[in-house]
Formats: structure tokens, C-alpha cells, sequence
């Protein structure tokens, strides 16, 4: 044929040397929508040479065996999936920070391991929600007439701790009642907490729990002032005059992420929670559990 002209083979044709197409844009194609097949079981490699030759495809390109590249290879598609494909692997070097995002479902599991040079951090509603829960008698409390704000010096009265078989499951408490007509009477239960390595963030309305019980529905006979003071001394929260609102019962206090995350808001930050307990006339104030709630970053 001349050089302007088709080849047309309908059967099979052999070359017994190099087949070179010149000149510009050439195709090869099979017809009818039949598979246009390169190579069968004795041939050996397709290969391009030189960076200047290259596999082109905008439909799907579909390799049964494995396939090799060089030493570095580009994907430029913003997006690498398969359906039943395994990526085997993939060299830390070829990797960018956030460049590598894996997704695996309910039902499939991962048969190896995953090795990450630093802690993976978990982010948004990936986060897991977790607790600290201290119970009386805290770890590390101790009873004292200062408050974080001030030192009180009305003290006439008995503290204690003790368990309230009636309350839900044997709940632990320190008590603090005082005969004294007037004025209020106080003590203080103080305990240091330090937010752990995982945390992350607060969760947004019950980030800060405290459970007390007042025997008086009335602020004038008892009643219970929480502060908290971060470790650099500065206030990070308070309140006074909390009751309850049954006689004699149980309630919780509950501080929201924006009562706190102000200025006691990272890891290992510490701060002291001062729980002053105030009562006159044979009143009581009681404190139970305290819960740290946050999200976790592992």
C-alpha cells in the first residue's frame, strides 16, 4: 500500500522484523467492537521506551497480570480505585502528608499491618467520645478552708465520706453538715486533674459533670460552689448557690465545652476543681462523682 493508505488485515498477519509506523498520529484498531488483543501466550513484554512514548487511555484499561513500572511512576487522576483490586504496596517516599486516603467498610478487614512512623491522629466525628470518672474518695483530694478565690474562715462543722445504700449503685460521697444556726459554714474538697494525652476537645454541653445532693431545696441554708482554677492560677470556671430540686435528692451539675475550654482546653493541662460544701442548722451538702467527658484524638 502507499504511504497514505490503510493496512487491512482480515486474518492474521506476521512480522517478521520491526512494524515502525511514521509520520503523524497512527492508529490501530480493532473493528466490529471486537478486542483489540497486543501479545498472546508466547510472546514476551509490551514495552515504551524513552520518556517521550506512553500508554495513552480515556476509557478503561484493564491488565490481567501485574504490571511494572520504573523506578518512579505519576498518577495524575485525583482519585485511584479498583473493584476486587489489591494495592499491595505503595513506597513511603512516594507519599506526601495527606496524600494517601484509605477507606474500608464495615465487612472488610485489613490481613496485615499498617506501620505510620508517628501516632495516626483521629479528627471530627471520627473521634471517640471517652470519660473520666472520679469517684469519692477522689485520688489525691484533700479538705481545706480555701476555695481557689478566697480562704473561708466560718469552718465549724463535720465533714465526711460514706456511702448512700439508697442512692443508685452504693454511690460514694463526702458529706459536710454543720449545727451552727448562722451564718453558712464551709469546707472545700480540692482535687488536681490533669487532661490526659488522648484528648482533643471537650464534648460540647456535659464536658464537666458533677453529682451533689442538698437537703434544703434553699441556697440560704445549704448549697454547693464549684470553681476551677488552671494551673497558672487563673479561673477557668465557677458557680455558687447550686441545689437541688427535690428534697434531700440527687441531682447533676453539668458544665458545657464553652464553660471551660477557654482556658483549660489541651493535653496534659492541669487544673485544680474546688468544691466548697456550705450548710448551717443541721443542713447538708453532698458531692459524688465527678466525670471528665472529651474526644479523643486516638
Amino acid at each position: 500500500t502507499s504511504p497514505l493508505e490503510k493496512l487491512d488485515v482480515s486474518g492474521n498477519a506476521t512480522v517478521s522484523g520491526n512494524l515502525t509506523l511514521a509520520g503523524g498520529a497512527r492508529t490501530i484498531a480493532g473493528r466490529s467492537m471486537n478486542s483489540l488483543t497486543l501479545g498472546d501466550a508466547s510472546t514476551g513484554n509490551l514495552q515504551f521506551y524513552s520518556s517521550s512514548n506512553y500508554l495513552n487511555s480515556s476509557g478503561n484499561l484493564v491488565l490481567a497480570g501485574t504490571s511494572v513500572t520504573a523506578s518512579s511512576a505519576t498518577v495524575t487522576a485525583s482519585t485511584f480505585s479498583g473493584s476486587g483490586a489489591s494495592l499491595t504496596s505503595i513506597p513511603e517516599t512516594a507519599i506526601t502528608d495527606g496524600s494517601l486516603l484509605a477507606r474500608v467498610g464495615s465487612t472488610e478487614t485489613i490481613a496485615g499491618a499498617w506501620t505510620f512512623s508517628a501516632e495516626p491522629m483521629l479528627s471530627g466525628s471520627g473521634r471517640h467520645t471517652r470519660a473520666i470518672t472520679l469517684s469519692p474518695e477522689y485520688a489525691g483530694a484533700v479538705l481545706t478552708a480555701f476555695y481557689g478565690a478566697s480562704t473561708d474562715t466560718a469552718i465549724t462543722g463535720s465533714m465526711t465520706s460514706d456511702a448512700s445504700p439508697s442512692a443508685a449503685l452504693m454511690r460514694t460521697h463526702y458529706s459536710w453538715t454543720s449545727t451552727t444556726t448562722t451564718p453558712l459554714q464551709s469546707y472545700t474538697v480540692a482535687v488536681r486533674v490533669t487532661l490526659p494525652e488522648d484528648f482533643d476537645d471537650w464534648t460540647t454541653s456535659n464536658a464537666v459533670q458533677i453529682d451533689y445532693n442538698t437537703l434544703a431545696l434553699e441556697a440560704a441554708n445549704n448549697d454547693l460552689n464549684i470553681y476551677i482554677y488552671n494551673s497558672a492560677g487563673t479561673s477557668v470556671y465557677s458557680s455558687t448557690g447550686n441545689v437541688v430540686g427535690t428534697l434531700d435528692g440527687w441531682t447533676t451539675k453539668s458544665l458545657a465545652k464553652t464553660d471551660v475550654s477557654t482556658n483549660w482546653n489541651a493535653t496534659t493541662k492541669t487544673a485544680v476543681i474546688y468544691l466548697r460544701l456550705q450548710a448551717m442548722n443541721n443542713y447538708h451538702t453532698l458531692i459524688g462523682d465527678i466525670k471528665l467527658n472529651y474526644l479523643s484524638k486516638w
